[in-house]
């Protein structure tokens, strides 16, 4: 029997806006290039800072406030 993949939207660059310092959040991993983008964006933007973790295994890509 095929795995029924889930679909929702979420809100990228508001999730990771509203992020506290220590906090993570995971994202499917289609999403890496989206996520590193608003990431690298916020940076600029704001100064907050950010690190990505992709796994494989899990096919997610976890993010993590670091200033």
């Amino acid at each position: 029997m095929a795995k029924k993949e889930e679909q929702y939207v979420v809100n990228v660059r508001g999730t990771l806006f509203k992020m506290k310092l220590n906090s993570k959040v995971t994202f499917p991993a289609n999403r890496a290039g989206t996520i590193r983008t608003t990431c690298s964006l916020l940076n600029l933007q704001t100064g907050k800072k950010f690190k990505t973790h992709t796994s494989r295994e899990d096919m997610t890509i976890t993010v993590t406030r670091i200033k």
